[in-house]
């Protein structure tokens, strides 16, 4: 597991089903490694770290391990720069056969939204 992808799954709480799929509250600190040079002096998450969320909700949801890697990630926007310390909620939910939808919200406020397609996931 890559330094980014551990980071993100010690910062992954609160697991629990959402209708066909699941939803895990994430805090990334200060020190999160994927702040350093994005960007200075006002750290954002990167994109890349907030698809690793969604496939980090899949694969504790389904027990999937390692952490399965997208084949694509279609759809993707990202509407809200997030910081260190927000309180985000990441949901996943299928969409249709190896395809998952993933919302990342800031509060009640969507963030990000985009579909990863799996080869090998369920």
């Amino acid at each position: 597991m890559d330094r980014i992808t551990a980071e993100l799954a010690a910062a992954m709480t609160g697991l629990e089903r959402d209708g066909d799929g699941w939803r895990a509250a994430f805090r990334l600190p200060p020190a999160f490694v994927g702040f350093a040079g994005h960007f200075p002096g006002r750290p954002i998450t990167p994109a890349v770290a907030q698809i690793q969320m969604g496939c980090l909700v899949l694969a504790a949801g389904t027990g999937l391990s390692p952490c399965p890697q997208p084949g694509r990630v279609d759809a993707a926007k990202f509407t809200r720069p997030l910081g260190p310390e927000e309180a985000l909620t990441v949901r996943v939910l299928p969409a249709g056969t190896k395809r998952w939808k993933a919302f990342v919200l800031a509060g009640n406020e969507r963030a990000a939204e985009f579909t990863l397609s799996f080869e090998d996931a369920p």
